[in-house]
Order: structure tokens, then sequence, then C-alpha cells
């Protein structure tokens, strides 16, 4: 991969991201305030929505490639070349804790719905996962050559902050904010070091939120019980175990990175 000098570009680069940021971080807000759009059927409205948020991911992150004149393509510099089956594969490992916990504990959530499945276990974990780890963080810690953990830690603060609306009282939005913070930031680290693979966490954001919704383990958000957590836990050990013993064979991709 070419990496040219970005001293005359990186002014540019860097307020590409803030726009991307800004623009479709509130692009719910600007489309529920166009008339009739809230009246829209929930389809349409989550696919409008949804279908925006990632095409604006796309534009922005082949412009910024284009201007920062690197030799990549948008698919590569996203994780969406190759291995994409493969990173599904290695999720479903991960997720494997949550499948049999659940499975043994719990029975299906009969008030369970499509679009709780498409939209909530597929759609969302796909549009989060392109925007806040294969654009912000990837761009972030690949070309403007920023650290991973300064990289992670600001996505991961955005990311949580993303999800507070779920909480009603302080300590269950405390709450919610740690469990985000905390998988944004695994969820970074598993992208980089399995080669910014997009199928790994794409994979283990859908298969975690599919179990999530499909067995009734009596969570109304992010946060859930102790019992549910227990298996969630379970699950983003196995997948740090895993990669470790990965990172022992192959090498780690953020050798040297950590900070700068």
């Amino acid at each position: 991969m070419k990496h040219p000098n970005l001293n005359t570009k990186y002014i540019a680069l860097v307020a590409i991201m803030i726009a991307t940021f800004f623009l479709i971080d509130n692009l719910r807000i600007f489309l529920n305030s166009i008339n009739g759009y809230l009246e829209l059927p929930d389809v349409l409205r989550y696919s409008l929505f949804y279908g925006l948020q990632a095409s604006l991911c796309l534009v922005f992150g082949f412009g910024f490639l284009k201007i920062g004149n690197f030799d990549l393509s948008i698919w590569k510099a996203l994780g969406l070349d190759s291995g994409f089956l493969k990173g599904i594969g290695w999720s479903f490992v991960f997720t494997l804790p949550m499948l049999f916990g659940y499975w043994l504990t719990s029975g299906i959530n009969s008030g369970v719905t499509y679009e709780d499945i498409v939209f909530w276990s597929i759609v969302s974990p796909f549009v989060e996962e392109l925007f806040y780890r294969a654009l912000l963080l990837g761009f972030v810690f690949r070309f403007l050559r920023v650290g991973f953990i300064p990289s992670a830690l600001l996505v991961s603060v955005i990311f949580g902050l993303g999800h507070l609306y779920q909480g009603n009282e302080l300590i269950e939005t405390l709450g919610i904010f740690g469990i985000t913070f905390i998988g944004s930031f695994l969820f970074g680290w598993l992208f980089i070091e399995w080669k910014f693979n997009f199928g790994i966490i794409f994979g283990s954001h859908l298969l975690m939120n599919l179990y999530w919704n499909i067995f009734d383990i009596g969570a109304s958000n992010a946060l859930g019980g102790w019992g549910a957590n227990i298996f969630r836990l379970l699950t983003l050990c196995l997948a740090i175990v895993i990669t470790i013993k990965k990172i022992r064979v192959n090498g780690s991709q953020l050798s040297g990175r950590w900070l700068k």
C-alpha cells in the first residue's frame, strides 16, 4: 500500500473525517425534520436511514482515499474485499457461548419480530461496524497514522454516547455506556488484529445482537442483566483468547502502533 506524504493534505483529510462523523451521526435528526418522514412505514423509514448511512460511508471513504492519493480501493480500505466469509466463520465460533448459554437457560422470545431480526440484528450492526470501526477507526489508524489506543478511545466514546438514549436512569445509562464502550474498543482491536477483516466484526456484532433478540433473556436494552452478561462476557473472552493465539503465530498488526 502506498503511503503518500500527507503534509499538504492532512488538514483536508481530517476535515473529511470530521464532516463524515457529523453528517452521518446527525442523519437521523435531519431525516426526522423532513415533513412526512416520521409518518412513513417503519420498514421504509429504517431502509432509508440505514441505506443513506451506508452510502455516505462509501462516498466519504472514496473521497478520502482520492484526496489522500492512497493506492487502495474503497472495498479493501474498509475490509470488504477478501476474507469476509472466513471472518463470519470465526465470529460464529466466538459467539458459541452466547448461543448455547441462552439456548440452555432461556426460551425463544415470542415477541421478536422480523424487524428486530432484519434491522436490529443484521442491518444496524452492518452500518455501525462500517461507520465506527471500518471507516472512523480504520481510516484514522491506517491513513492518518494515529495510534490504536487514542483512535479506539475516541471512536469508543462516540459509540458509547450514541447508545445513551437506551437508558432511563443514571446507573442504567452509565452501564450502557460502559458496555458499548468496551465492546467498541474490543471490536476495534479485533478488526485490526485480523488484518482489517470486516467479516470478523460484522459477524460478531450480528450474532451477538441476534442471540440477544431471539432468546428470552429479559433484556430491554444493550445493558441486560447479570445472567445474560455472563455468556456475553464468555463470548468476548473466547474472542480474545483465539485472537491472542493467532497473534502468537502470525505476529501483531499493532506492533509499534499502540500509541502512535
